[in-house]
């Protein structure tokens, strides 16, 4: 059973092909390969198909393959690596011809016509019915494998009849439950209402009238001509979702400016499909503007947020699932301002714990304020400097001196761009230096310099003395 649903699904999907290259030759403008013949020709003994391509064909190749029953492996009817006559129009444009003797074939087939272009390949496609017959319908498919579906969902696709017609035939579907890939309970079969647009059908296939519930089903529809003929299977999963997602959301409430607040909305879920669901972010922020955010988790389910302003912040997370239900929720976020912190420098020297400053007169001294807060309020701060309450600078940092001698008031005060102020007062104190009596010191110096000296003259005269009382021994003519 498994091998007849495997050539089952290659056959609709090949099919699926044929009508969308069909399709794209008759609307393209770049068209490389095209034929002005359609999908179901008949042939008794020999195809003769041709077109035009603008791939230099000499390295065109094609084969015939009969798909009578798709259930068994594809036999190769016929196949060649050249097109039976080429013909060139114009620059870039060739004129081909295939001719290919088929008697004594009877069977639905499939011509497959192949250009090598670059790494490419382009492909033409078109089913043949070969023979006396009778022919199988063949049908085809404009969706996907698998389909998400809500309440209603349309199929649509392109058949092939050898003869009659289509309005005389019959679309049949079949579904069953299958949560883990196979049926898994009863098969249900009903007849659908099909419109018809020349060899196009369409047709609606709706949850609650066929009471399918949440989950994963099979859904196999085919044609049955007038003849009761049945054409290949097509074989699609629905997975039905029919319930609302869940939207949750978790976040800290109260939080300060520059703070990076996680807003978690991972728990959000949709009933037996998990939490594979899709995100909208949205943030109203305090001056009422509103922005749409990405979230930062590779499912989008939570993000980081940085409030660089204070006030009131709505987040909103709008989820949505495969069949585009949603849900929405939202949380608000109060945001407090801080006030700013800062450090007072004299001469670089961290004084804000200090009460006053000593100076002398018309000693100039460096004032700095540093500052700490979010960024945002920090490009916008405000410094003003008083001293004896006049306002004497509006700088972060400047140079001061003092000439009078006095105890004055430095009062600075900062305020950042929300209106928050912080003051700082300092005593400065300008004092004399400490006087030095420089005639005192000289005159101890030279007192000190006069008694040395005296003391050396003394004690050199002292040793003078001593030696011209010392007896000199005479001489003694005796001797």
């Amino acid at each position: 059973m498994n091998k007849l649903l495997r050539a089952s699904l290659i056959l609709a999907a090949v099919m699926m092909f044929i009508i969308h290259s069909e399709s794209a030759e008759a609307s393209s403008e770049d068209d490389r390969i095209t034929t002005q013949i359609p999908n179901g020709i008949w042939i008794n003994e020999t195809l003769n198909i041709s077109g035009s391509t603008t791939i230099t064909p000499q390295n065109a190749n094609w084969v015939i393959y009969n798909v009578t029953n798709p259930y068994i492996e594809w036999e190769v009817i016929a196949n060649g690596d050249y097109f039976s006559s080429v013909v060139p129009v114009s620059e870039g444009i060739w004129i081909w011809n295939l001719e290919v003797n088929l008697t004594g074939i009877d069977c639905t087939c499939w011509l497959e016509i192949n250009q090598p272009y670059g790494m490419q390949k382009e492909i033409l496609n078109r089913v043949i019915f070969v023979g006396n017959g009778p022919h199988e319908p063949i049908i085809s498919r404009n969706h996907d494998l698998n389909l998400f579906i809500d309440e209603d969902i349309e199929i649509s696709g392109e058949a092939t009849l050898s003869r009659g017609n289509v309005q005389n035939s019959q679309m049949k579907i079949q579904w069953c439950y299958s949560p883990q890939g196979a049926c898994n309970g009863t098969l249900s079969e009903s007849n659908v209402d099909v419109d018809w647009d020349g060899l196009n059908y369409t047709f609606n296939i709706n949850a609650s009238e066929l009471n399918l519930f949440d989950g994963k089903w099979n859904l196999t529809y085919f044609l049955q001509d007038e003849y009761l003929m049945n054409s290949p299977n097509i074989f699609t999963t629905l997975s039905v979702d029919q319930t609302d997602p869940v939207a949750v959301l978790i976040s800290q409430e109260n939080v300060t400016e520059g703070s990076v607040v996680l807003i978690d909305g991972s728990g959000s879920r949709d009933g037996i499909w998990g939490d594979n669901l899709q995100t909208l972010w949205y943030i109203t922020n305090p001056n009422g503007s509103i922005s749409v955010i990405d979230g930062t988790s590779t499912q989008k389910l939570t993000h980081q947020f940085n409030p660089m302003f204070p006030g009131n912040y709505t987040i909103r997370l709008d989820v949505f699932d495969a069949v585009g239900r949603t849900s929405s929720t939202s949380v608000n976020i109060s945001v407090t301002n801080l006030p700013p912190e800062f450090e007072l420098r004299i001469d670089g020297l961290n004084s804000s714990e200090n009460s006053n400053w000593r100076v002398y007169p018309n000693e100039q001294i460096e004032l700095s304020a540093i500052v700490f807060d979010s960024q945002t309020d920090i490009n916008s701060m405000s410094y003003r400097w008083f001293l004896e309450d006049e306002l004497i600078s509006e700088d972060s940092n400047f140079n001061l001196s003092l000439s009078k001698l006095g105890s004055y008031t430095l009062k600075l005060e900062i305020e950042d761009n929300d209106g928050e102020i912080v003051i700082h007062d300092l005593q400065i104190i300008v004092e004399a230096k400490e006087q030095t009596d420089n005639t005192y010191t000289f005159q101890v110096i030279f007192v000190i310099f006069v008694i040395s000296l005296v003391g050396l003259i003394r004690f050199v005269r002292s040793k003078n003395r001593k030696i011209k009382t010392i007896d000199l021994p005479k001489w003694n003519e005796n001797n």
